[in-house]
């Protein structure tokens, strides 16, 4: 998939064509897909985080998860080997990304830990 953001991880790109967004209990993966809810459209939601409407995220991000208060989990350019990484609006300042405890190498080793257990 090209995004204007660029080409997307391929474990992540399967998720989508798989199965395109996901719900679990309280937590809601963006996605794609003619069924997705507005408010979980991955592109309309990327470009208006882009673009800063409430908050902004560096076009080297693109988000896929909103934890809760704008902190967003996020496919990253920033770091090759570890692709997804967390924005909050308190790191717009600087443009840095938040450090985290955990290193993931892929996007299906942050959703195994992060959503699906």
């Amino acid at each position: 998939m090209q995004v204007k953001w660029g080409t997307v991880p391929p474990d992540y790109m399967s998720y989508l064509k798989t199965y395109g967004w996901a719900t679990f209990g309280s937590t809601e993966l963006l996605g794609l897909g003619v069924d997705v809810p507005d408010h979980l459209a991955l592109l309309d939601r990327a470009e208006t985080l882009w673009a800063g409407a409430s908050i902004k995220i560096p076009t080297q991000l693109l988000p896929i998860h909103e934890s809760s208060g704008d902190w967003y989990y996020c496919l990253s350019k920033f770091h090759p080997g570890q692709p997804v990484v967390f924005w909050s609006v308190e790191y717009e300042a600087t443009g840095e990304v938040q450090p985290y405890d955990e290193m993931y190498d892929t996007w299906s080793d942050w959703f195994m830990l992060r959503v699906a257990t």
